[in-house]
């Protein structure tokens, strides 16, 4: 049965520019549409192999490995999915892998390899370094060789991704995805993007324009922050729920072992139902109490009802920051968690003033970090003392 794939710029199926620097605003289905050209590639191209890498492990699992999977699923390709790889009947492969191990060191795996096509999602993370490595093992001899780098416009104008544009722009094409001629996407997150030039023209610029090599000066509310290998023992756990339905409903764990606070996002997921939010919450096991949007009291209700201890969370914005701000923040296996807390930002007036409110933009995570650290203690949810 022929199926229909849903892209945006179907020009960009049949470009083979050695490298495509592909770009732009969030929502532009640029993701989308590297993740069919990335499946049409590989299975035309028979005993070829395919290399999607990201950063690290997590943010891969949880971003576009799932994202090529959900994707085979709608074309009911048959394939066979074993560890790492993807394998398919024509004997062509999709191999995902990180750049880096969980100890911090370079996966060594990757060095040893070589690959027909590389797609490189977030390319803003990696290194001039990486970028060389990552050429160096693209020179297989089944289907033309590419390598493909998506990701949004960077805060910084230094990034080694312009650095690597210089060095193989002979090579290469610049392609970029603006969500205003996204037809699947939502007016509300359009009206969204647009918000944004009110407050952060320079991130505007960035977000919802899609210029290449802005520099933006940013009001980081939380600058001071790490990543770690291992989520503690803690004196408390808590839990903060934000939801969401066109936007990503968003469930936050938070430990907290004396002045340090542990994160790890649970879920980041758009379209669930309550039914469906109430079976993740049952398979994650949470026993500990949950702080969730107090403007959703039915789903709070229905949640409760479940057997969850869950509370209508004290949504005082900048009370929430400032208790967030008494701790030192320590990240573990969040990727989400870390795009937004990285561009978390306070809001500036037309002359560039920072103002006391945060920027009100995929925030959803910060949004449920906060309620759950109001909730520390059992003191922070309305009605509950």
């Amino acid at each position: 049965m022929e199926k229909t794939i849903k892209v945006v710029n179907p020009d960009i199926l049949e470009n083979y520019k050695r490298f495509l620097f592909v770009y732009g605003n969030r929502g532009g289905g640029k993701s989308t549409t590297i993740t069919h050209k990335i499946i049409w590639d590989t299975i035309r191209n028979p005993k070829s192999k395919t290399l999607v890498v990201r950063k690290t492990k997590p943010s891969l699992e949880l971003t576009v490995k799932r994202l090529i999977m959900e994707e085979l699923e709608k074309l009911v390709l048959p394939y066979v999915h074993t560890g790492d790889t993807i394998r398919f009947l024509n004997g062509a492969l999709i191999d995902f892998q990180s750049l880096y191990l969980s100890s911090g060191g370079r996966n060594e795996r990757i060095k040893s390899a070589t690959y027909d096509r590389i797609w490189a999602e977030e390319a803003t993370e990696l290194t001039l370094e990486d970028f060389h490595m990552l050429n160096e093992i693209l020179r297989g001899n089944h289907g033309r060789n590419q390598m493909i780098l998506t990701f949004n416009p960077p805060a910084r104008n230094s990034n080694p991704i312009y650095k690597w544009w210089d060095i193989k722009k002979k090579q290469s094409e610049r392609i970029f995805f603006d969500n205003r001629k996204n037809p699947y996407l939502k007016k509300e997150y359009i009206e969204e993007l647009e918000s944004l030039k009110d407050y952060d023209y320079g991130r505007y610029e960035r977000y919802a324009l899609g210029k290449w090599g802005v520099d933006t000066e940013q009001a980081l509310i939380y600058p001071n922050w790490d990543e770690v290998q291992e989520f503690p023992e803690c004196d408390e756990i808590v839990y903060g729920l934000d939801f969401g339905f066109n936007n990503p409903t968003a469930l936050m764990k938070v430990g907290i072992k004396e002045r340090d606070l542990y994160l790890q996002e649970m879920l980041y997921e758009t379209h669930l139902t309550n039914s469906q939010l109430i079976e993740r919450l049952l398979d994650f096991g949470i026993e500990g109490s949950i702080y969730a949007d107090a403007a959703e009291p039915a789903r709070i209700e229905e949640i409760s009802a479940e057997g969850f201890n869950i509370y209508p969370a004290n949504k005082k914005v900048g009370d929430g920051i400032n208790k967030v701000k008494e701790y030192h923040i320590h990240i573990y296996d969040s990727p989400n968690l870390i795009d937004e807390i990285k561009e978390y930002t306070y809001k500036k007036d037309r002359n560039g003033n920072i103002l006391e409110d945060p920027v009100k933009f995929r925030d959803h995570l910060m949004d449920a970090m906060r309620y759950a650290v109001m909730g520390i203690g059992g003191i922070g949810a309305i009605g509950v003392l």
